[in-house]
């Protein structure tokens, strides 16, 4: 099942008919009738007795899946402990290897040790998902000056990313012309 699809589901969407609900069904983007957030789905108006009975078969086959991924997925080594939840879900869609994730990682955490005290914590409370709001009054500064800081940050970050590249260039340059 559909996660997206089970959240909507859940949710008892009421139809235009009285008695009916919404109920979103996964499928192919030609067949869809609906898009969200970059997913396909097919909307029916069902009863209320339907209703209880697909959100019911939702609910076990959502439950299922979601035990046989938990069973099946291999116990993360000491380097995937250190990635980002981010990075960890890239890990486990096959998007990126576990190499390659921990060297973004430590070049991520070498640049983030050059920006001053105030972007680090900026930045942090930020990659937690706090919002700029919830920054600025934990820090006791206006929405404003987390923005700012922010914008100071992503800059001083890739200024670095551009000069690191430049300088990998140069250095297999070098080691060419050898």
């Amino acid at each position: 099942m559909d996660k997206l699809a089970y959240h909507y589901n859940k949710k008892k969407i009421p139809a235009e008919a009285a008695g009916k609900y919404l109920y979103y069904y996964p499928c192919a983007d030609e067949n869809a009738n609906v898009r969200i957030d970059g997913h396909g789905f097919i909307v029916i108006e069902v009863t209320e007795k339907e209703w209880e009975a697909l959100i019911e078969l939702n609910r076990i086959d959502y439950n299922n899946e979601h035990k046989y991924v938990r069973h099946t997925t291999p116990i993360p080594n000491a380097d995937e402990d250190n990635l980002a939840v981010k990075q960890q879900e890239q890990l486990h869609s096959g998007e990126t290897d576990i190499s390659t994730a921990t060297a973004e990682m430590f070049d991520k955490q070498q640049r983030f040790s050059k920006l001053s005290d105030s972007e680090k914590q900026v930045l942090a409370l930020l990659d937690e998902g706090s919002t700029q709001k919830e920054v600025a009054k934990a820090l006791g500064v206006t929405q404003g000056y987390v923005s700012m800081v922010k914008k100071q940050a992503k800059f001083n970050l890739d200024y670095m990313t551009t000069r690191s590249e430049e300088n990998r260039e140069v250095k297999t340059s070098r080691q060419n012309n050898k």
